[in-house]
């Protein structure tokens, strides 16, 4: 017999289920240029592997930086927990 906080078991590969509800995860991400207080892209990033996420940011956003340092904030989350994990990645752009 299942414990109330077990996972149910589900097929290889599948997000683990508690209850009747998959566990979500997901990571989301902000770019901003500190020297205007601007942010410049905004979005969801998109899931590689299994904890694994990629950020792509448009051309047209990337082709548009000026030379300087932006910053780049990923949060995490999932529907398991009541908060989210957020981490700041400084970038510099060179011409």
């Amino acid at each position: 017999m299942r414990q109330p906080n077990e996972p149910e078991k589900s097929r290889p590969g599948a997000p683990p289920m508690f209850g009747l509800m998959p566990l979500r995860v997901g990571l989301r991400y902000l770019l901003l240029d500190p020297a205007v207080g601007e942010v410049v892209v905004e979005g969801q990033a998109e899931q590689a592997a299994e904890g694994q996420y990629t950020v792509t940011l448009p051309a047209d956003v990337t082709g548009a930086l000026f030379p300087g340092f932006y910053q780049l904030y990923l949060a995490a989350e999932s529907d398991s927990l009541a908060r989210i994990t957020e981490r700041r990645v400084d970038l510099e752009v060179v011409p």
